[in-house]
């Protein structure tokens, strides 16, 4: 299938962002740029948009996003929003409102009524959550475990999902068609296949404590991106992204854009990436260890020329004490010569 909406400039760019991050949001562009086709300006909610711009990044210029969040980070373009309070804007006045992973950090009971929300100021939405399933709790704990290695700690994010637990597709979906007694109509579509965002996820926060957030992590993250992009079928998957509408063809153009895959990536594929990455990364890490050896080598250099120089120093303070020794025994004798004289010596006669 093709994919027009990443067929732009950014398209490098965009695949160098995290796997997790880059297929929920390139998933979210390819849904909305079919839901609404052609030039017209769309007016996007962005509700709990955080403190990077990322919505505006993966969409088209015609999609004008208003950003909304509890926090403004600093930023005054960001919409201050009271959780569990009403959102601030009236009644269909957006053509689409996105909560992008943010279901799964509010508390269970707050969520039908953040969803009602959404529905009440927009004709449309699109919600990205991680699947509330036993599999996916698995695939976080075992992410959980490289992030705590990585950085000494563990993620807070994946803390507030333990917290507040994970929603589910179904669950979502009837709140959705609950609303006001109208409902909207709601379609899940599959996003991030489970294995392959453990796997893809976990070298990328390797890389992220080891060399850094810069040019050696996007290229690795651009080549998984290229490699693992979209759904597959029939297979497991770490998120869902629910798509509702007051008009079903939006869902049945939600549907069609998601370059769904046969089968996931052949080990003949993933491995040489695997591989290019553990090399990289000890690489990395052994240039670090024969620093650390160097200079503890040139540290211990360094106090053993102390220790020959305290040494020295010893040696010559006992030649001086021996010389000083000497002449103190010399001018002993001498003294002693002159109390004697001739005159002693012909008594002691």
């Amino acid at each position: 299938m093709s994919d027009p909406i990443l067929q732009h400039p950014q398209l490098e760019r965009l695949r160098g962002f995290q796997f997790d991050i880059f297929q929920r949001f390139a998933a979210l562009a390819r849904a909305l740029d079919a839901m609404f086709p052609g030039d017209a300006a769309v007016r996007v909610l962005d509700c709990g948009c955080g403190a990077t711009p990322l919505t505006a990044a993966f969409l088209p210029a015609r999609f004008e996003v208003t950003r909304a969040d509890v926090d403004d980070f600093g930023d005054r373009a960001i919409v201050r929003i009271a959780p569990g309070a009403p959102l601030p804007f009236g009644d269909g006045a957006f053509d689409v409102a996105i909560a992008m992973d943010v279901l799964e950090h509010v508390p269970a009971a707050a969520r039908p009524a953040l969803v009602a929300e959404l529905a009440r100021v927009a004709t449309a939405c699109a919600l990205a959550f991680p699947s509330g399933e036993a599999d996916t709790g698995d695939a976080e704990t075992a992410y959980g475990r490289v992030y705590a290695a990585a950085f000494g700690t563990d993620n807070a994010f994946l803390r507030e999902h333990l917290e507040h637990g994970l929603p589910s597709a179904a669950e979502v979906g009837g709140w959705f068609g609950g609303w006001s007694g109208r409902g909207l109509a709601w379609q899940a579509l599959p996003n991030a296949p489970l294995d392959e965002w453990l796997l893809w996820n976990a070298l990328d926060a390797l890389y992220c404590a080891r060399v850094g957030d810069g040019a050696q992590k996007a290229s690795f993250n651009a080549r998984a991106n290229a490699l693992c992009d979209g759904p597959v079928a029939g297979a497991r998957h770490y998120r869902s992204l629910v798509v509702a509408a007051r008009a079903p063809d939006l869902l049945t153009r939600a549907a069609a854009s998601q370059p769904t895959r046969p089968q996931p990536a052949s080990l003949a594929a993933v491995v040489p990436l695997l591989i290019s990455a553990l090399v990289e990364l000890e690489g990395h890490d052994r240039a670090g260890r024969d620093d650390v050896i160097a200079a503890k080598d040139a540290h211990i250099a360094a106090l053993q020329a102390v220790a020959d120089g305290m040494s020295s120093g010893l040696a010559a303070k006992d030649a001086h004490i021996a010389g000083l020794q000497r002449t103190a025994d010399e001018l002993a004798a001498a003294v002693r010569g002159r109390r004697m004289g001739p005159a002693g010596r012909q008594a002691d006669a």
